[in-house]
């Protein structure tokens, strides 16, 4: 599987349910004055007279708003989706060269415990690792056994999730799949700048462009 497939299919979906929801919001919108204008024509041969109640305009526009929301929202994380996906190819580029030295290096292995897990290599020396690759911005320090992300001058803010045990459960459930005896968890950021010390709670963190590096040298201890 290609690097960021999962990922690309997910912001695929994401884009489609937004379009569904900005059209059921014009649906919503014409609804009510599409509706009267058919009872107005209707009236003559059914002999009745009946409007729409002005109750369900305000109703429907308010639905529709809600409607608009949800799509924004889909669209937003599909957006990040694509980020995600461009990260994932960034760094598989990068690792190529592991390929050529005997490295086995896949993408995209699925499991319904811990969902994508974006890259697992296999050393020549039979040792393995997963990367979860993340797309944020910033610099990335840690304190106390958990990642921060900081912008400037701006004080470390937590990140959105744990990533480290996000992390150290991929390891746990592909050393469980693969049978394999020990698999190390990494994580790499394809943007963002990192200052830690090596690992951070057994999870090692590193930027894109250190990553080969980084991998070959635990190859050596």
């Amino acid at each position: 599987m290609a690097a960021g497939s999962n990922i690309r299919q997910l912001a695929w979906k994401r884009r489609v349910a937004a379009i569904q929801s900005f059209v059921g919001a014009v649906v919503l919108v014409v609804l009510p004055f599409t509706g009267n204008l058919l009872l107005q024509k209707l009236a003559p041969i059914a002999k009745i007279t009946f409007v729409v109640p002005v109750w369900v305009y305000p109703l429907s526009f308010a639905a529709a708003a809600l409607f608009v929301w949800r799509g924004l929202h889909l669209w937003k994380r599909a957006g990040h989706a694509d980020q995600g996906a461009a990260g994932e190819s960034a760094v598989a580029a990068l690792l190529n060269p592991l390929k050529v030295s005997g490295w086995t290096v896949e993408y995209g292995f699925r499991d319904p415990r811990v969902g994508d897990i974006d890259v697992y290599l296999i050393a020549p020396s039979g040792k393995a690792y997963t990367l979860d690759v993340k797309s944020h911005g910033g610099l990335v320090k840690s304190a106390k056994g958990k990642l921060y992300r900081q912008y400037g001058q701006q004080a470390p803010q937590p990140f959105e999730k744990d990533f480290l045990e996000q992390a150290k459960k991929q390891a746990i459930v592909l050393k469980d799949c693969k049978k394999l005896k020990r698999v190390t968890p990494a994580i790499v950021f394809s943007k963002a700048g990192v200052s830690v010390a090596n690992p951070v709670s057994g999870v090692y963190v590193w930027t894109a462009a250190k990553v080969v590096a980084q991998l070959q040298k635990l190859e050596l201890v």
